[in-house]
């Protein structure tokens, strides 16, 4: 079950959802708008990705006259948000908008789970050149009820690790390990 828009702002009264930089104007019916941030990391065609040794990372700050992704390059990037639910699920997509633009947001990963807390960073392609703006709404997270008791993505020491809540753009973790 995915929660209201009218429900997300009484579990935010709650504590049960935190959005850090939260505005009333970004609920909608059964989401939360989240904006895109300053920051990209950008990898370019033909450059070879090896699991064991990601390509060198190209960082880029958004300025305010925009940015221009291209087809040929895929892009991380990272929400103005950062969200976090020791009750509900979060899902991640882009939205009609977006897409109209020919923009694929979140490819792969588009869930949190409970006990998450999240900056999240963003799998985008484009298919046509486009111009994009920090702060501009780049899609939605909905909330979703869990059926079942709720066992939280790992205990508090490691949610505070910072592991996932850099707060920055979090590159591939395939062969990060975990130090105990």
């Amino acid at each position: 079950m995915i929660l209201t828009g009218n429900q997300i702002k009484k579990e935010i009264a709650k504590g049960n959802i935190v959005i850090d930089k939260f505005s009333k104007n970004s609920v909608q019916p059964n989401s939360y708008d989240f904006h895109l941030g300053r920051e990209l990391i950008r990898y370019s065609n033909g450059v070879l990705n090896d699991a064991k040794n990601p390509a060198l990372e190209d960082k880029v700050i958004i300025k305010d006259t925009g940015f221009m992704l291209k087809p040929e390059e895929f892009y991380l990037g990272i929400t103005e948000e950062m969200t976090a639910s020791k009750t509900y699920t979060q899902l991640l997509y882009g939205d009609n908008s977006i897409g109209s633009l020919g923009i694929w947001v979140q490819i792969s990963a588009p869930m949190a789970h409970v006990g998450s807390k999240i900056r999240w960073t963003l799998e985008i392609k484009c298919v046509k050149p486009v111009i994009i703006y920090p702060g501009m709404k780049f899609g939605k997270i909905c909330f979703l009820v869990n059926e079942g008791e709720i066992v939280p993505y790992g205990d508090e020491t490691f949610l505070d690790s910072g592991r996932y809540l850099k707060n920055e753009i979090t590159s591939s973790l395939i062969n990060h390990k975990v130090v105990s």
